[in-house]
């Protein structure tokens, strides 16, 4: 009546069977007490009945009170107490008292592990047929655990309890075919075993079924392996919404999306699961660089040394939070202390910035010594220099060496430029080459402006090479660099290393200085200068006349002044001022 669900009718028919001396009444009864299927566990009655059927001799009873104070069941705990019950039944060879001490002396925890008894325990219990046993004898062989590792026999024992129905025999053997180190490696019989397995209930195969269509070796259908994670996360199994959530935030099965990747990692990390909270704190981050300051804030309080440190840059720039230079300094800090270089480099820089220079020097080093190639850039080009410390060429061109070659691309354009003009080292053409052109093809327009302006003049150690120089020019002016367009705006108008072209130098030196370019607006106010006979008046007015020029609208701008650059002394004052391809 109990296994039909008539509960209540099934204790009252077996407590008058047990008031009336029955043993199996009582061991039922007993065991039916501790796992009723409604209402509250009765431990208490449940442990009387029990210990009057053990006293009636029912080695059963033992078995099932033992095995309730070891795994604490319905209220029950006391692990001494229960293994000494498993003890007494396993002296009269019960398979399941053998079995469940094999277990704890294998991989309980809780108490020093044995596996040689481990072992007896098992083989005891697998001669009697109990399949339980024979899965972990399975097992112990696989691994080399309690005996000397024989895959062979592992996988026999498993295989024989997998043919009883033991799911977690179907599960460990699919797990050990699927291995690829295995020398038995067979993934089909793998899938087809855990597959078994997460059918007759295993949710821990069908988590791994899941993880290895989705990242193992059966990883060509990925969209059945999310699949499978997710019904088994919905059963609760917490590894399976780890893997889950790993999945959302890599993009892999299923499209991207870091809410839903902080949704399963959020539940893991409430089901308890270890790894959970540092997968979650990366996918915070990474909602973090998306804008989601909540979510960077809670993965750098919860100690991520990449979301500490991008937090206290996001502080000290103001990007999705108020500046606070306190609050900056604080967590790129707390990223500093737990060995985070970019923080060190970070705060360098702050300090270097503020006119703090040794301190910010010491940061710098910390971070070169982390392996951070941005420091190593910023702290060689300051020794090249000697700006906020003393010249040392030797160590700068050292560090910015090593921070180019590892994919520094300031690096390699200050390397240029130390070649061509023979900073520190003496000039050297091919070197100096090398380097524009690394920095150049890693996208920085500087670099390819800066290499450009060399060759189309043949100024310091690179050749003169009009033609390749005029190409380098126009494309990175093409690109919007304002060095590039103030470079190639004078050359059109002095017309010596390129034709003369007054409307296009006006056109390339008006876009320059519309975005700020300082020569370039110093040159166009020198022309309107020469141009109304005022060489000698207050530059500011020249100045502040270009701002309301470009105020107004643009094409009406630029024809006033191609206008004002067809007057020859206008172009030769504009073609003296000195224009730099500047970064």
């Amino acid at each position: 009546m109990i296994e039909v669900g008539e509960y209540r009718q099934g204790i009252e028919l077996l407590a008058d069977a047990a008031r009336q001396g029955h043993v199996d009444a009582m061991t039922y009864l007993g065991q039916a007490l501790l796992e009723p299927e409604s209402g509250q566990p009765q431990p208490v009655q449940a442990e009387r009945w029990l210990r009057e059927a053990i006293n009636a001799g029912s080695v059963d009873a033992q078995v099932i009170l033992g095995r309730a104070l070891v795994e604490g069941q319905g209220g029950l705990n006391d692990l001494p107490r229960g293994m000494g019950l498993l003890e007494q039944a396993a002296e009269h060879d019960h398979p399941l008292a053998l079995a469940q001490l094999g277990s704890l002396y294998l991989d309980d925890e809780r108490i020093a592990g044995q596996p040689y008894i481990a072992v007896d325990y098992l083989e005891r219990s697998h001669e009697l047929g109990h399949p339980w046993a024979t899965q972990q004898l399975g097992a112990a062989y696989l691994e080399g655990r309690g005996v000397p590792q024989d895959p062979a026999r592992g996988e026999e024992l498993l295989r024989q309890a997998a043919e009883h129905g033991q799911s977690g025999a179907m599960r460990l053997l699919g797990e050990a075919y699927l291995d690829e180190e295995n020398p038995n490696f067979q993934p089909s019989r793998g899938e087809e075993l855990l597959r078994q397995a997460a059918q007759a209930g295993d949710t821990t195969a069908m988590t791994q079924l899941g993880e290895a269509y989705l990242e193992g070796p059966l990883r060509e259908d990925p969209t059945q392996g999310i699949q499978l994670l997710t019904q088994a996360a919905q059963q609760g199994d917490a590894y399976a919404m780890v893997v889950l959530g790993r999945a959302y935030r890599n993009g892999n099965g299923v499209e991207r999306d870091l809410n839903e990747a902080n949704r399963w990692l959020t539940l893991a990390q409430q089901a308890g699961h270890e790894s959970a909270d540092d997968a979650l704190t990366y996918v915070q981050r990474d909602l973090g660089a998306q804008g989601n300051i909540e979510a960077l804030v809670a993965a750098a309080e919860d100690g991520h040394p990449g979301a500490m440190a991008d937090l206290g840059r996001a502080f000290l720039d103001g990007e999705g939070v108020q500046r606070d230079q306190q609050q900056a300094e604080y967590w790129l800090d707390r990223a500093h202390q737990a060995g985070h270089a970019g923080a060190a480099a970070s705060l360098g820089r702050m300090y270097m910035d503020r006119g703090d220079s040794e301190r910010g020097i010491d940061y710098l080093e910390a971070a070169v010594a982390r392996g951070h190639a941005g420091a190593r850039s910023d702290l060689g080009e300051a020794y090249l220099t000697g700006d906020h410390v003393e010249l040392d060429t030797e160590r700068g061109i050292e560090l910015l060496t090593a921070a180019a070659e590892s994919g520094a691309t300031h690096a390699a354009f200050v390397l240029g430029e130390a070649y061509q003009h023979g900073n520190g080292v003496e000039q050297d053409a091919e070197q100096a080459e090398r380097w524009y052109r690394q920095a150049s093809d890693a996208g920085a327009d500087y670099a390819r402006a800066a290499l450009g302006l060399a060759l189309i003049r043949g100024e310091g150690a690179i050749d003169q090479d009009v033609e390749q120089g005029h190409e380098l020019l126009l494309d990175a002016a093409e690109q919007g660099h304002p060095g590039a367009q103030a470079s190639l705006g004078r050359e059109y108008l002095r017309g010596e290393n390129i034709e003369a072209d007054p409307e296009r130098g006006a056109d390339y030196l008006y876009q320059a200085a519309s975005q700020g370019h300082s020569s370039a607006r110093l040159a166009l106010a020198e022309a309107y200068l020469s141009s109304r006979g005022l060489e000698q008046a207050n530059q500011q007015q020249a100045l502040l006349w270009l701002d309301d020029v470009f105020e107004s609208e643009g094409q009406l701008a630029i024809e006033t002044l191609r206008q004002l650059l067809t007057d020859e002394e206008a172009i030769a004052a504009a073609s003296e001022v000195e224009v730099e391809a500047e970064e």
